[in-house]
């Protein structure tokens, strides 16, 4: 609860066993509370998934290809969920972008870690030449902005208290549609410039 509240809700919630915090709780894979709360629960989920990604490096010393199937449609979508609920100034995968090209790319394609250039074609997906290998702070924005725009309905009914509520599922399938035309049209704008240079 706000800080302001806390004695209020301490007095209705007395001998029921439920705990009252005023900067804040995980709830739903992503954090609700305080910046400095949210922060830290965002720094502990990057710190938990670096060490599963290090993890899965060792294992593409093995079976790259493997360790590439295991990312590709499966590790990187609990990030891509954490993009769309927390707001992009919390944010900061550096961390998780490090051991991607300094750890896992090397540990998948046996050379060295990847140049700048290199890391952008292995971010396109495998039809443009690319092995998927996403850069988390590059597509934040994107999770973030279309999450935005397919929830607005259901945020918009929330904050006025409206009964009865319909959704209109086309301008969710729009705002769906949107985002992938951004992904996409982000892919070609990588792809011409690795083409031009």
């Amino acid at each position: 609860v706000k800080p302001q509240h806390r004695a209020t809700a301490e007095a209705a919630f007395q001998d029921t066993g439920v705990q009252i915090t005023t900067s804040g709780r995980p709830y739903l894979g992503a954090a609700i509370g305080t910046d400095d709360y949210r922060r830290r629960h965002m720094a502990t989920k990057v710190h938990k998934w670096c060490e599963e990604l290090q993890c899965l490096a060792r294992f593409a010393l093995c079976d790259p290809q493997s360790a590439l199937a295991a990312f590709t449609p499966g590790l990187r979508h609990r990030w891509t969920y954490f993009m769309r609920t927390m707001p992009l100034e919390l944010l900061d995968f550096s961390s998780l972008e490090d051991v991607i090209s300094q750890e896992f790319i090397p540990c998948v394609t046996g050379v060295a870690p990847p140049s700048a250039q290199t890391r952008l074609l292995l971010s396109l997906p495998a039809r443009l030449g690319g092995l998927g290998i996403i850069s988390p702070s590059a597509i934040a924005p994107l999770q973030r902005a279309t999450s935005q725009a397919v929830s607005s309905q259901l945020k918009n009914a929330t904050l006025q208290q409206t009964l009865g509520f319909a959704v209109d599922s086309q301008l969710i399938r729009d705002a769906k549609l949107e985002g992938r035309a951004a992904v996409h049209a982000g892919w070609s704008t990588t792809s011409a410039s690795i083409e031009g240079s």
